[in-house]
């Protein structure tokens, strides 16, 4: 929603932890790879752009993000998360421990899951309403 405020830099970085994320329990859902693919359409990034990244070195890229930043790539991370449904255990682990890196606190990780819970999927209908709720949010 918000990923075209990210740089290249921190666009790469947020795409590798976002992979990582979707394949922490070993498996990769369509709804996980759809969502992956326009956000890689949103912060205008081809497949040939994305090169590997290891999840050091893109929280390191990431801790020299501005907070409103950091919060849409964490914002982001909990929708991928979310979409399928569910948020096995292996996915709320990596998330949380992405949290501990980057201090997201407790009561902002229970406003982002809250606004998904809200807004489980975005319509034309709610579209302008889910957009200025995040933006408060952020």
């Amino acid at each position: 929603m918000f990923l075209n405020e990210l740089n290249r830099d921190e666009s790469l970085a947020f795409i590798n932890l976002v992979t990582e994320l979707a394949l922490a329990n070993d498996v990769l859902e369509k709804e996980q790879e759809e969502l992956m693919e326009s956000f890689c359409d949103e912060m205008g990034l081809g497949t040939e752009d994305i090169k590997e990244m290891n999840y050091e070195t893109a929280l390191e890229i990431i801790k020299k993000s501005s907070k409103r930043i950091i919060n849409i790539m964490y914002f982001e991370m909990i929708r991928v998360g979310l979409v399928d449904g569910e948020c096995e255990f292996e996915e709320i682990e990596f998330l949380e421990k992405v949290e501990d890196e980057l201090n997201i606190s407790r009561a902002e990780r229970i406003k982002f899951a809250n606004y998904f819970y809200n807004f489980p999927e975005i319509t034309p209908e709610n579209e302008e309403e889910a957009r200025e709720v995040a933006k408060v949010l952020l």
